[in-house]
């Protein structure tokens, strides 16, 4: 009998999940899952801090999904993947080791910090997306303690009732409110650094949620890089209406407890492109193989000074992706910058029997493919495809192709029940937008959900 090791649970690992389950299994293997038990489905993190959706609505019960499909789940988390050449492997936890003909790797990716002191030590990411309960419990905090929100807001009078499963959410404030009246306080001052699509959702959903004063750093000098000028008019916005401060062309510096050192960051004349560039095309690999969208911060920059300090109670960092660990510690090909080069069946470039799908891949013949959760769930069908394919001895030689698509559907959440749909020429904000995105993304998590309450229900009635 074949072994099958899917090592990580994120979104093409529940979708082999969700197939196994219909499907009633492959024949003659036998599937072991890796993972933390909880993986969170990043396109509804910021309605969550916003208070639009509870934990469970965003959470993939991972065990539960494994019984559904008849996957041995081991709770942990891999720190090598040893390979013996054509032969299969092992993969290595840190209190097991588990031999595998074929494995699979969906881990994710790490916070990229360009080399900038302090963020590991004094910043929250959401790389992996488990920690927006975290940054959830962090957000609670700030307002339980008094710092979050000022007095008299309307948050302030309910901030007590803040949870995982319930964040406050406050009604919109403009930039000119911020001081509040009679020279009250200002709120807790949270630095989000990096404005593309995360840090713009996040910054927003910080805001619409509290009273803090928060402000959003970026080296270049444009609100979401790669988007396209219409895109970037709207979102600004978006930002007074909630009264986010912008900060461009800054980068960040340092992270301390308490502050975010910033100074210059890249000027308009030293951009990646024309303002009006499509997201796709934006997404070229630079010369270290990022987005444009993710270039520069920290360590990357020029002509920034002395800089000078951002007070911060709460710094969150969302300035691109980089690299697993687990990558540099195994015998997988890796790209110039670090990720797992597959190839566009989605196994390793070297033929190994090891395959990989969503942030942790880097794809041979497609350097500008953005690390977006979309891609991954496209990914997901052509990889589960070709692992049965692979596991059965059926179709070897011929595995299906993964190819990125050009041009996606983008929705950002920018609070209170509205959206930001950009797909092709079309660039709307509103509440049509939000109620599409509320429909894709509980759609998508509803047929997990499902399978997860059958699995339950199955239990109990044993």
């Amino acid at each position: 009998m074949k072994r099958l090791v899917l090592v990580g649970g994120g979104h093409a690992h529940v979708h082999v999940l969700d197939r196994l389950a219909e499907s009633g299994g492959w024949s003659g293997a036998e599937v072991v899952m890796v993972a933390p038990p909880r993986h969170h489905y990043s396109g509804m993190l910021p309605g969550y801090l916003q208070g639009q959706y509870g934990e469970a609505d965003l959470r993939f019960d991972l065990p539960a999904l494994c019984r559904a499909a008849g996957v041995r789940f081991v709770d942990g988390l891999a720190i090598r993947i040893e390979v013996d050449s054509g032969q299969g492997g092992r993969v290595h936890l840190s209190d097991r080791t588990i031999p595998f003909h074929h494995c699979s790797m969906d881990v994710g990716s790490a916070p990229r910090t360009w080399g900038v002191p302090g963020v590991k030590d004094h910043a929250l990411s959401l790389r992996p997306t488990s920690r927006v309960l975290e940054l959830d419990r962090r957000l609670a905090g700030l307002a339980l303690r008094g710092a979050v929100p000022k007095p008299g807001s309307a948050a302030s009078e309910q901030g007590a009732a803040a949870s995982i499963s319930g964040p406050v959410v406050s009604e919109p404030r403009v930039a000119a409110s911020k001081p509040g009246p009679m020279g009250s306080a200002p709120g807790a001052a949270v630095v989000v650094v990096g404005a593309g699509a995360a840090g713009f959702e996040v910054a927003v959903a910080v805001a619409v949620r509290s009273a803090a004063e928060v402000t959003l750093v970026e080296e270049s000098p444009q609100l979401l890089p790669g988007y396209s000028a219409r895109v970037r008019r709207k979102a600004h916005a978006v930002l007074d209406r909630w009264g986010v401060r912008f900060l461009p062309g800054t980068a960040a510096l340092e992270v301390n407890d308490g502050q975010v050192r910033v100074g210059e960051g890249r000027s308009a004349g030293s951009d990646e492109g024309p303002a009006t560039r499509s997201e796709e095309e934006a997404a070229v690999s630079t010369r270290d193989g990022a987005r444009p969208s993710d270039v520069g911060l920290g360590a990357q920059s020029t002509n920034r000074g002395r800089g000078r300090s951002l007070p911060s109670d709460l710094t969150i960092w969302l300035a691109g992706a980089g690299p697993p660990p687990l990558l540099a510690q195994s015998d997988l090909p890796l790209t110039d910058e670090g990720f797992f080069a597959v190839d566009q069946s989605l196994r390793a470039v070297d033929g190994v029997p090891v395959w990989g799908a969503g942030d942790c891949i880097g794809l041979r013949g497609y350097p500008w493919m953005p690390r977006a959760g979309v891609y991954a769930v496209r990914q997901a069908p052509v990889l589960a495809r070709n692992l049965e394919m692979a596991l059965t001895e059926e179709g070897v030689g011929s595995f299906h192709s993964y190819e990125p698509q050009a041009s996606f559907l983008s929705l950002l959440n920018t609070g209170k029940g509205r959206a930001l749909l950009r797909w092709k020429r079309l660039v709307y904000e509103g509440r049509g937008a939000w109620w599409l995105k509320d429909w894709i993304d509980s759609r998508f998590m509803r047929r997990y959900h499902e399978l997860e309450s059958a699995t339950l229900e199955e239990e109990d009635s044993q």
